[in-house]
């Protein structure tokens, strides 16, 4: 993917290949600015690729958008709705008539333990239930594919943990695929399936990690040496500018 302005042309995706299966939780990880919030945007079908496509059950499709629930850092509710209008709005603008949207909404709403918020506004809410009423919108929007960038880095650690735990526990009882955003090793590791290192702008697969941890995966798994060992090692290809951070072999090229 090349970008183009007055200054020239620039490289940002390079040999980017990224698959999702069925019910799979897949993590992309790699530093700031490298591509990352580009390559969703690609996939949810705001920009087209300069080269190369975006398959859909084994089918190149260029009529995405619509097609996947697409939440950003910020949750982005309208302060001037309440949540269940909030949550109901994807489905709204997908023509579903108001009522049954809302009816939908406040079921999920139940569901992610925020029904009883329905009828309050975003400014009454935690920034931690701001951020579940924003994933029951993505979920209710599209709930086969949903790409998640960055969804919990404004919080704070404490809440943060208890987002992942609990993104994982309704992933669990879903039939949705998730592509997810993080520049949190640990994070990424814990919540995927397989995780994506990305290299520095260009943009391409540094290595790709298929995480065997068994699930579920409380927060403790992290002080595991198997978790420890995938750490190490995505830690060693983020990092392979300046060589290594952990053990004597240098990263592969």
């Amino acid at each position: 993917m090349n970008f183009s302005s007055p200054m020239g042309t620039a490289a940002v995706l390079q040999d980017m290949n990224i698959s999702v299966g069925h019910h799979e939780f897949v993590s992309v990880l790699g530093p700031s600015g490298c591509g990352k919030s580009t390559l969703f945007n690609i996939i949810a079908g705001l920009i087209e690729p300069s080269e190369g496509k975006v398959m859909v059950d084994g089918q190149s499709d260029s009529g995405r958008i619509g097609q996947c629930g697409y939440m950003m850092q910020r949750d982005l509710l309208m302060p001037w709705k309440t949540v269940a209008a909030n949550v109901a709005l994807g489905r709204i603008v997908k023509g579903y008539p108001r009522s049954e949207a809302l009816n939908a909404a406040r079921k999920i709403l139940d569901r992610y333990g925020l029904g009883e918020y329905a009828d309050h506004y975003p400014n009454q809410l935690s920034g931690g239930m701001r951020q579940r009423a924003a994933l029951a919108r993505t979920f209710l929007a599209a709930e086969e594919l949903l790409l998640l960038d960055e969804p919990f880095g404004a919080l704070d650690n404490l809440t943060r943990l208890r987002m992942q735990s609990w993104l994982l526990d309704v992933w669990q009882d879903s039939a949705a695929s998730i592509l997810f955003i993080t520049h949190d090793v640990d994070e990424a590791i814990r919540l995927s399936d397989r995780v994506y290192v990305l290299t520095e702008r260009p943009a391409t697969v540094a290595v790709t990690l298929e995480v065997g941890i068994e699930r579920p995966r409380p927060y403790e798994i992290v002080l595991t040496p198997e978790f420890a060992s995938y750490k190490t090692e995505a830690l060693n290809h983020l990092h392979t500018g300046a060589g290594a951070l952990f053990g004597s072999e240098q990263p592969d090229s």
